[in-house]
């Protein structure tokens, strides 16, 4: 089988997951590419944006108490109720060594509060989203600093010195060719900022758990190994990996919420409150069971999405020094 990733023909059926009672879908590995992957389902970001009670719940809830504070101008208080993430953690901490004088592109913005916060602190920051829902939204309670990916198409003007991707690489069709695409709107020596899924994460959950990521397929599609950054862009860029580590209890959860079928109780389509209640209360319980059976009986694991990757474009000069 064709690997989405890369394009080469090795990819391996590692079995089919039922991620909500009316999805199925089969999930494939690489071994050229090392990546781990599901079918792109063009319509699902449209889709969970744009429907009450989705997974993306709590990045709507977040977007509020950040409006909150960004409507009194308290920069403190947003990069307190971010900085708790660890995936924003991580870029904010990187941008802010930066001179205000940068440009900032943020792909797959959703409701907007990370833009929000580089703009109250001086950065000039655009957010750009394939969702017309997400960025209606993010226009509604930070201003007009936002796009969709058309119109960005359409309207992008100077180049960008930092594009950032957060909760967005394992979530798109093309990932290589997205990245390919962004290196061109890079200023020299501009910087791409991201955290990625880390498929060592699933390596270490073993063969029984062909997806063991607490975001499902269709909105995130793709692990990646951590070697996979240099090996498909070192040429043109310098490229730094790191990789946290969670606690063991978190990949009990992911697990326990696979084996059991959690997922099942949710619907993608048409799904009641009275489901995505049910849902939030049986995780709660297997987190609550993991917690007190396992928070000291495993060693720590590799972070589900703590796969962090800055690259730095090479200057022309180095390029050429390169080939």
């Amino acid at each position: 089988m064709e690997c989405r990733i890369c394009g080469e023909r090795n990819a391996i059926k590692l079995g089919s997951v039922s991620t909500y009672c009316d999805y199925n879908v089969e999930i494939l590995q690489c071994p050229d590419c090392g990546s781990r992957f599901a079918p792109y389902k063009e319509e699902v970001y449209e889709f969970l944006h744009a429907t009450a009670n989705s997974t993306y719940e709590p990045h709507k809830a977040l977007a509020r108490a950040v409006s909150d504070a960004f409507r009194n101008g308290d920069c403190d208080s947003i990069r307190r109720l971010l900085i708790g993430v660890p995936k924003y953690r991580y870029v904010i901490e990187n941008i802010e060594k930066m001179p205000l004088q940068c440009k900032i592109l943020e792909v797959g913005c959703s409701s907007g509060y990370l833009t929000a916060y580089f703009n109250s602190i001086g950065f000039n920051a655009t957010g750009m989203d394939v969702s017309s829902s997400a960025i209606a939204d993010a226009r509604s309670q930070f201003g007009e600093h936002y796009c969709t990916l058309d119109e960005w198409k359409v309207f992008s003007g100077p180049k960008y010195e930092v594009v950032v991707l957060v909760g967005t690489i394992g979530c798109v069709e093309d990932p290589v060719g997205l990245l390919n695409d962004l290196s061109e709107q890079l200023s020299e020596s501009g910087v791409i900022l991201m955290n990625a899924p880390n498929r060592n994460f699933a390596d270490r959950m073993g063969v029984n758990h062909v997806w063991p990521f607490t975001t499902s397929p269709p909105d995130l599609i793709t692990a990646f190994a951590p070697e996979f950054w240099s090996m498909m862009f070192s040429d043109d860029f310098d490229v730094e990996t790191q990789a946290s580590f969670s606690p063991a209890r978190n990949a009990v959860v992911a697990g326990l919420l696979e084996k059991w079928n959690i997922y099942r109780i949710r619907k993608l389509v048409n799904s009641s409150k009275l489901r995505w209640r049910l849902f939030k209360a049986m995780r709660l319980v297997v987190t609550a069971f993991a917690a007190l059976k396992y928070s000291k009986v495993m060693t720590d694991i590799p972070a589900e999405y703590g796969l962090y990757v800055k690259m730095t474009r090479k200057s022309e000069h180095g390029r050429e020094n390169y080939v």
